[in-house]
């Protein structure tokens, strides 16, 4: 999972230009993700469902976050 975070984050440097602070938040966002999605025994980028990222959503939620965070 670790190689697709860091390809996307490189993609999202060169192709969209995105500024240092903006890609370390998304940094440390997507590791929040795989850290919660290694506790549920998804362990591969290609394992992760939509089912699974809804499930994240409702449980950023109940923490308390925006749908904007």
């Amino acid at each position: 999972m670790e190689y697709a975070i860091e390809g996307y984050l490189s993609w999202a440097r060169v192709e969209r230009g995105l500024a240092d602070n903006t890609l370390e938040n998304y940094s440390r966002d997507l590791s929040q993700l795989r850290g919660w999605l290694a506790d549920r025994g998804c362990s591969s980028a290609a394992s992760v469902t939509a089912d699974d990222l809804r499930e994240y959503m409702r449980f950023l939620l109940s923490t308390g976050r925006s749908m904007r965070t």
